[in-house]
């Protein structure tokens, strides 16, 4: 007869929470538990019927906190599933402009960008939204770190964010670019030397037209920062936004900017 104890799920639960913070992978009951490939997979279908850990996407389970009555009643932070699924990531766009209190606009999908390939850019996971925007491995920088949940997770500070809405111009309309640049200009985090600095790691010159063309409207006593968007901006025009119907050019910055900026330039 074998006297070997048998772990309770509740056991298993434990275990696992304590190991990985409550997301957990196939390859996380294996190695925590010490199984079987199978018997992990198995497990981890028998936790799920039973109401132990919820299924996020193909691989990605959440234990549901021992105290929850009902799995469907709890809910997991999007930012902690966001770095589970799609690392290395931070959060960006509208997402992080809100954080940083540069918009008042709320979305209801979480805006993320990866160095992962990205084969669908909206994706829908268990009760979230996201949309996710691929980068080149030498844009990943200009971040701060959160602790959610005992989850580190990655958020663009602000001046990654300006940056962010400037550089995808497929991404933004122009009146979203300027108004997210004026709400920096006016905010606590201004700081020009940073936004210099960032500007500077961006392989896409384009950016230092927009970033110059804007900066010159709303700040123009930012001569240092004007002058060397200017300087090494590239050749041929380019589009202030692509979401933005753009016919009115700005020669001065190899630039085409809606007719309704007009009353803006100077």
């Amino acid at each position: 007869m074998d006297k070997r104890k048998r772990t309770t799920s509740r056991e298993k639960v434990q275990l696992l929470f304590s190991q990985t913070k409550g997301m957990v992978k196939l390859d996380d009951v294996q190695n925590i538990l010490g199984i079987s490939r199978p018997a992990a997979s198995l497990t981890l279908w028998r936790l799920a019927k039973g109401g132990w850990v919820k299924k996020l996407k193909g691989g990605l389970y959440r234990i549901v906190p021992l105290e929850a009555m009902d799995s469907s009643t709890t809910d997991e932070s999007p930012w902690i599933v966001a770095t589970e699924l799609f690392s290395p990531c931070y959060i960006g766009g509208w997402t992080a402009a809100n954080f940083w209190g540069l918009t008042d606009q709320l979305f209801l999908n979480t805006w993320v960008m990866t160095t992962q390939k990205v084969f669908k850019k909206s994706q829908h996971v268990s009760q979230h939204e996201f949309y996710i925007k691929q980068i080149k491995e030498s844009y990943f920088y200009g971040f701060k770190s959160e602790w959610l949940e005992e989850s580190k997770v990655f958020i663009s500070d602000p001046h990654k964010t300006l940056l962010d809405f400037l550089n995808f111009p497929e991404e933004y309309s122009a009146q979203s670019m300027m108004d997210i640049m004026q709400s920096y200009l006016s905010s606590e985090y201004k700081d020009i030397s940073i936004l210099k600095d960032y500007s500077s790691k961006v392989e896409n010159r384009t950016i230092l037209k927009r970033l110059g063309f804007l900066i010159e409207i709303l700040s123009p006593e930012e001569k240092i920062l004007i002058n060397y968007c200017h300087e090494n901006i590239s050749k041929g025009y380019s589009r202030l936004s692509v979401k933005t119907k753009c016919t009115k050019s700005i020669r001065r910055w190899n630039l085409l900017v809606p007719m309704s900026f007009l009353k803006e330039e100077r």
